[in-house]
């Protein structure tokens, strides 16, 4: 599910895609992102995200963490907590923080989430591809959040190996 998802996702048909989410900001994505550059409207994502991000074998905790935050903190507007206190936050050196932003970004996992008429800094957790809707049941989760996971892993494999 989440292969084909993977590869048949663009950033402009996932917000109609994802009927669960709630809101929706705009949100510049890197040329590493899934689709082209530019400006996306992109909705908030979930727990499950969170999931299948946590499970991934390639992200190191930190990244994890630093997008977790991020996702977390992302309200309508994006996560707009500075530099320095999202370093503070995560529990890591701000050159660090800064590292791992710029690697998500490249993956497609964060983006800058612009507001008009604000010129804060403001970040937006998001996934290169819609893995759809948890199936029910918790065996059938669990081998969703790990199939999920491993198409992120081969996007991130794929992406770095580009990037060479």
């Amino acid at each position: 599910m989440c292969t084909a998802a993977l590869e048949e996702a663009s950033h402009d048909d996932l917000a109609g895609r994802r009927r669960r989410r709630d809101a929706v900001v705009t949100r510049e994505r890197s040329a590493g992102a899934r689709g082209a550059p530019g400006v996306s409207a992109r909705p908030r994502l979930t727990w499950w995200d969170f999931c299948i991000v946590r499970a991934s074998y390639r992200l190191s905790g930190d990244a994890k963490h630093v997008w977790e935050v991020v996702r977390e903190l992302d309200g309508r507007d994006g996560c707009f907590m500075s530099p320095v206190e999202l370093a503070q936050q995560v529990g890591i050196p701000l050159g660090s923080l800064n590292d791992h932003r710029a690697e998500l970004q490249r993956l497609g996992l964060l983006a800058r989430a612009t507001v008009a008429g604000s010129k804060l800094d403001r970040w937006a957790a998001t996934l290169p591809f819609d893995p759809g809707e948890p199936p029910s049941g918790s065996k059938a989760k669990r081998q969703w959040i790990r199939e999920c996971a491993e198409a992120l892993d081969r996007h991130i494999q794929e992406t770095r190996e580009r990037a060479t």
